[in-house]
């Protein structure tokens, strides 16, 4: 049964390239040999002018003037969501093209099952001249795609039903897509893959992710997590092994990606993120309430006996323990950070806020009070840099282990 599919494309025209862009999507869908979609372009722009008169057959096309909001991608391409009268709705950025007069016609054919809610297509890597087409990428679903390690590429690799109810939440910029995915999957579970090379994902320096902060990308972080983690369980991927003794204080603050061991007796009262190949030893402690985190980038670890103190009463005002009524306390909840390679040595405390660099470890019976420098060793109480790390060494061990 042919389905009517909606093409919608979020745009915003401002000079010769990103309208060579747009015009490269638009006749990307012009070719298809199944016929039964339509075209919805939303342009984010002040005045609604754009110049496309090149032949395209714009009669097929249906162009919407959005002056919200100007600078969002969320909300301009829930705009174009919200004009689309298809029973499947198919996103195409503007940047982005189909490579294969097939594209729509297996989009449909897997959606003549009943079961299939949403799909991911497989795809490539244009660069900005849009003729050079690399890295040939098969998506997959993964447990940490809400943390931003998306493994199923941008919206314009997926199609799912107009039905679903869903809109992309404007809130994010750098996690819409992943963000729009976990909604997908708590509802219905993981995609159906179409595994052919049917996308394109154009990269350019115009692109609004790569002028985003690490600052934001880390908040979007946050609000992700906060509220769309899933209720009443430990969200994680394969091969986690958690002792049966470890107390977790509360289960849906918890998200835990591939390769995870936590040791015997480890107490948990904080929300924690976990990436991959991810070990904490018996006897640490991870405190600070629901409302402080600690994040673990890959091939991080705590050594025994340690503590991450994430939040903590600030001594000099109000009065200090958590039995206390929250509004009598002056707390400090905050954010501990291990980026990838990082490492704490055993009976070692860290204090909140602070943010271990790539490749940096600290030595057994430290004291971390500030934060530390790239691929540096740290020993003492407080703790100081007392040596370098093999950053080569290490990082070639890295690519043998995900090879």
């Amino acid at each position: 049964m042919d389905k009517k599919i909606s093409i919608v494309i979020p745009t915003y025209v401002t000079n010769e390239k990103q309208e060579a862009f747009l015009k490269k999507a638009i006749e990307s869908v012009l070719m298809q040999k199944y016929d039964n979609y339509e075209i919805i372009v939303s342009l984010h722009t002040s005045d609604g002018y754009i110049n496309l008169n090149h032949g395209i057959g714009i009669d097929k096309i249906k162009f919407y003037c959005n002056q919200n909001n100007l600078g969002s991608p969320t909300h301009n391409l829930n705009n174009a969501i919200l004009h689309a009268t298809g029973d499947i709705i198919k996103p195409l950025f503007y940047d982005d093209f189909m490579v294969s007069d097939e594209t729509l016609a297996k989009i449909n054919e897997a959606f003549n099952k009943r079961s299939t809610h949403w799909v991911v297509i497989g795809n490539y890597t244009a660069d900005e001249t849009q003729t050079n087409l690399n890295n040939p990428f098969i998506p997959r679903w993964n447990n940490e795609i809400i943390l931003g390690k998306n493994t199923l590429s941008s919206p314009s690799c997926i199609a799912y039903r107009s039905d679903c109810g869903f809109m992309f939440d404007d809130k994010f910029t750098w996690l819409l897509d992943c963000v729009f995915y976990q909604k997908l999957y708590n509802k219905y579970g993981s995609p159906v893959i179409i595994p052919d090379l049917l996308i394109a994902n154009t990269r350019h320096e115009q692109q609004t992710t790569n002028i985003l902060t690490q600052d934001k990308k880390n908040k979007e972080c946050k609000w992700a997590f906060d509220e769309y983690g899933r209720d009443g369980q430990i969200t994680k991927g394969i091969d986690v092994l958690i002792d049966e003794s470890v107390k977790i204080k509360n289960h849906n603050s918890v998200v835990l990606g591939d390769h995870i061991g936590i040791g015997n007796n480890t107490y948990i009262s904080t929300q924690l993120i976990c990436k991959s190949y991810v070990h904490i030893s018996p006897n640490v402690c991870i405190i600070g309430g629901d409302k402080s985190r600690l994040v673990m980038h890959d091939c991080t670890f705590i050594s025994a006996n340690s503590t991450i103190i994430c939040g903590s009463d600030n001594f000099k005002y109000g009065l200090v323990n958590s039995t206390i009524p929250e509004h009598l306390r002056k707390v400090n909840y905050s954010t501990v950070i291990m980026y990838p390679f990082s490492g704490i040595g055993a009976n070692s405390c860290i204090m909140p806020s602070v943010a271990m660099a790539e490749g940096s470890v600290l030595g057994a019976n430290s004291l971390l009070m500030e934060d530390t420098e790239k691929w540096t060793i740290y020993a003492g109480s407080p703790a100081m840099p007392i040596g370098k790390r093999d950053k080569k060494g290490i990082l070639e061990s890295y690519e043998n282990l995900t090879e």
